[in-house]
């Protein structure tokens, strides 16, 4: 009986995720669901269950009498999919929901891991967005550069060098003439203040 019932829920859940789609958590998968079912005894499943379908901040104080209302024999993953799927409850929401009360319940590796898994995850979509739009966008510049093709090769004539040998000797001369000028103005400014002081 037991195994048959087993059997059942499984067949359940199969056709539930396999035939209808499961909208839930914007940022939870259904493996991250499974991984932290796998890991969870079934009274921190309960537990995990029960509280977040509460919307306060901290847990109330009757969550072990709202755990004992849960049906025991329903497994952890079945009890996490319908907290997932459901509008009132996970759909819409965020793994923040599940990693905060998964703290509040002294499960920080698993906080730990859902909290990196789920941010990692969000960082290969946004780069395959980005990639995604600049592929988009560079094929498009590829094809505006690519319509104003010439029929005759443009040629490239090289730029003279505007600098030649007979500039650096007017230079040179130019700032040998405006040293000698300094130095001279030096000299008269030296020699009208000692005559002054005669």
């Amino acid at each position: 009986m037991r195994k048959m019932r087993f059997w059942l829920i499984s067949i359940v859940i199969s056709v539930k995720i396999f035939v209808s789609r499961i909208r839930g958590t914007i940022d939870v998968n259904l493996s991250e669901l499974e991984y932290l079912a796998a890991r969870l005894d079934p009274l921190e499943c309960r537990r995990l269950f029960v509280a977040l379908h509460y919307t306060t901040y901290d847990l109330p104080e009757d969550l072990a009498a709202a755990e004992r209302k849960v049906d025991e024999e329903v497994p952890c993953l079945r009890h996490l999919l319908h907290w997932n799927s459901y509008p009132a409850e996970g759909r819409g929401k965020t793994h923040a929901a599940i990693v905060h009360r998964l703290r509040q319940l002294n499960r920080n590796d698993l906080a730990d891991w859902l909290g990196r898994t789920a941010f990692k995850q969000l960082g290969k979509d946004l780069d395959n967005a980005i990639t995604l739009s600049f592929g988009e966008l560079a094929e498009e510049e590829m094809e505006t550069s690519t319509s104003f093709i010439t029929t005759e090769p443009v040629t490239w004539i090289p730029e003279e060098d505007p600098w030649l040998a007979i500039d650096t000797v007017l230079i040179a001369i130019v700032l040998g003439l405006l040293g000698t000028l300094f130095i001279l103005i030096v000299a008269i400014i030296i020699h009208a203040v000692k005559g002054n002081k005669n």
